[in-house]
């Protein structure tokens, strides 16, 4: 199974309600610089409108990985303690 990317940049309109754009399978070299200019461009032109008008400002980026999950279960004889 391959690993799903996911990039979120997080912005905020004028009254601080915060909004996050999710971009599915970004590029695997996405730099910050790249992101931070999407964010200032969606900033710059008020390409997204929040409760409050268009969204104000832009505060960053995360690349967020999924992949496959092993799932190990134990008897209850060999379940550790917290």
């Amino acid at each position: 199974m391959d690993i799903k990317r996911n990039l979120r940049l997080k912005l905020a309109d004028s009254d601080g309600n915060k909004y996050n754009l999710n971009i599915s399978d970004p590029s695997e070299n996405v730099s910050k610089a790249q992101t931070d200019l999407v964010g200032s461009d969606i900033i710059d032109n008020e390409l997204v409108m929040g409760k409050a008008g268009p969204l104000k400002s832009y505060s960053g980026a995360t690349m967020i990985f999924c992949g496959p999950v092993t799932v190990i279960v134990l008897p209850s004889t060999e379940i550790l303690p917290p």
